[in-house]
Parts: structure tokens; sequence; C-alpha cells
């Protein structure tokens, strides 16, 4: 049970320092840092609807590109998110961006999210 707690403590940590989302394996240290929704600046809460955007770090690349809190992000390219983890994924495997498609007041954009 405290080793539990310690984890949850830890990830609880890491977003509210960084803004973002970790997950448990990633808490526990992989070696390697792959790019993180966190590095964009996004903290991000996983719904049904898709990843809501909880808040975006001003002059981050998320904010760059137009992210807000309260968005819906729901598209990476052409593949739907499951969650904030499958948005880490999707970032690792794109060149330098990648097209984000997100819901606001009812209406989906199409933005451009660019991190380099």
């Amino acid at each position: 049970m405290r080793r539990k707690l310690a984890a949850m403590a830890v990830i609880v940590s890491f977003v509210l320092l960084t803004g973002g989302y970790m997950t448990p394996e990633a808490a526990q240290g992989s070696g390697t840092r792959p790019k993180k929704s966190a590095d964009m600046g996004l903290m991000l809460l996983d719904q049904e609807e898709g990843v809501y955007v909880l808040a975006v770090a001003e002059r981050s690349p998320a904010d760059r590109a137009g992210v807000v809190p309260g968005d819906y992000l729901l598209l990476a390219g052409d593949e739907p998110l499951q969650n904030a983890a499958h948005l880490d994924e999707m970032m690792n495997g794109a060149a330098d961006g990648f097209t984000l498609t997100l819901q606001r007041d009812e209406q989906q954009r199409q933005i451009w999210f660019h991190y380099r």
C-alpha cells in the first residue's frame, strides 16, 4: 500500500510541477526520455469524449498551436486518440509534428501541432 501511495505521489508531483501526464511506468523510470504531452505544455485528463485539456502552459508548443483549456483532443493525424498516453506515442512516432483535430465549443478544428 505504501509503495502504491509513493508511486501516486510521484505522479501527482510530476503533474503539478510540469503540468503534464505521466504513466506509472514512466514514473518508475524507463531509462530513455521520450517526448511527453507535458513537454508540449499540456495538462490532460482522459475522458470518454476524448482527451480533455485541463491547462496549457504559456508560450509552450501547445499554446503556439492554439490549444486552449477546455478543448477535447480527438484525432492525431487520422488516428482517434484513446488517451493521453496515446498522444505521447503519436508524438514519438512523428518527425516534427502532426495534424491534431480538436473540439471546441461544439465545433471541430484542425491545427498543426509542431513541437520542434
